[in-house]
């Protein structure tokens, strides 16, 4: 499995926890290797840029998916799922609003990123409860591990 995760922000990231959260959220939900993802954090200029271009949005997000895949090929060479984008400094601005840290908000982007690669959306009401509580519970599941880890 390999994920893919760079920082083009000027805000500092962990980016082995993003990377470990990534592969842990593929395998809650079954995608298994050989699988690629790519992870990229950027600016709130380059969000708002890539929101516009797909989305017609002009306005900031915290987070945006492009899955490449509308479902997995039956082959044995690697699946390229997609690319997750995030935005450090909205990530940062939520985690004060919210009384979490930037590394609590910014898992929480990547995990719902990931999701939404996965055909989860939340337009609908049901849909929308299903995929946060399936936030909660990798995100939940994932830290709980780490601790048992150390």
């Amino acid at each position: 499995m390999e994920i893919l995760v760079s920082n083009q922000s000027d805000v500092p990231v962990n980016l082995g926890l993003l990377r470990d959260l990534a592969r842990y959220t593929l395998l809650c939900e079954g995608v298994e290797p050989p699988v690629e993802l790519s992870v990229a954090l950027v600016d709130q200029t380059a969000i708002r840029n890539l929101n516009l271009k797909y989305r017609g949005i002009d306005e900031l997000t915290d987070v945006l998916s492009f899955p490449l895949l509308d479902e997995t090929p039956k082959t044995s060479l690697p699946k390229f799922l997609g690319d997750v984008v995030i935005c450090p400094q909205i990530a940062e601005h939520q985690a004060k609003k919210y009384g979490q840290s930037i590394a609590e908000e910014l898992c929480l982007l990547l995990v719902h990123g990931i999701l939404h690669l996965l055909h989860y959306d939340h337009e609908e009401r049901k849909k929308a409860k299903l995929m946060r509580n399936r936030e909660r519970e990798i995100l939940s599941r994932f830290f709980k591990r780490r601790r048992i880890r150390k």
